[in-house]
């Protein structure tokens, strides 16, 4: 449901503010972007039209299968057993869920500012799908989504690539505001910045990047 609906999510979002008699006075169609880190990242690829191969996950999580993002892999096998079918057909399953409740891509959205996307369920033809401008962010010691099987191979791959930062020593985690004290203490995992990493610097310099971005792809 995450992996199919959440591009159906902002769609729908988008739908309601122009439809609404305050919001649509306050909302150019003509300029609409979408930002988005993680899974987010990921659905603002699909929104410009990237098309993930869902079966990537199963070469990936058998190469990988101690990682976050497999965490659900042994319980995803354990049921397509159960079912009597194998994973390629569970995956096959899931992809063709992907237009359940209508086409990801949304030709209202002009341009994506992706930060440490999930983008390994993106082939070179999936990626090369995309046909709006393209803005990628990643820190390159992301233990949550490997760099070079995510956003550092996704990178060379989409044809309208406008911008690329890499960011020195960052966790995925970074991309999340600087924390409050209770949420330090609550979650530390995803509060904590390595050595010489300020998080608050780097959100300065990424809505800096964004602003620059969008005001150029977007035309204002």
């Amino acid at each position: 449901a995450v992996l199919v609906g959440r591009p159906i999510q902002v769609e729908a979002t988008i739908s309601a503010l122009l439809a609404d008699p305050l919001w649509k006075r306050l909302v150019d169609p003509a300029r609409i972007g979408v930002a988005g880190f993680s899974a987010g990242g990921y659905t603002s690829l699909l929104l410009v039209g990237a098309v993930p191969r869902f079966r990537r996950f199963i070469d990936y999580c058998n190469r990988y299968a101690g990682d976050t993002i497999c965490a659900e892999a042994p319980r995803i096998e354990a049921e397509a057993k159960r079912q009597g079918r194998s994973l390629e057909q569970f995956m096959d399953d899931l992809q063709a869920q992907l237009t359940r409740w209508g086409p990801p891509a949304d030709s209202r959205v002009k341009a994506a500012f992706a930060m440490a996307p999930l983008s390994l369920v993106f082939d070179a033809a999936g990626a090369g799908a995309i046909d709006r401008p393209v803005f990628l962010y990643y820190g390159d010691a992301d233990r949550v989504l490997r760099p070079d099987e995510n956003a550092a191979r996704l990178a060379p791959l989409v044809p309208t690539l406008v911008g690329l930062k890499p960011v020195a020593g960052a966790d995925h985690w970074v991309f999340i505001p600087p924390c409050s004290p209770e949420l330090a203490k609550d979650d530390p995992m995803i509060c904590a910045d390595s050595p010489g990493v300020s998080r608050a610097a780097l959100h300065a310099q990424i809505q800096a990047d964004a602003l620059s971005f969008f005001r150029a792809t977007l035309h204002v």
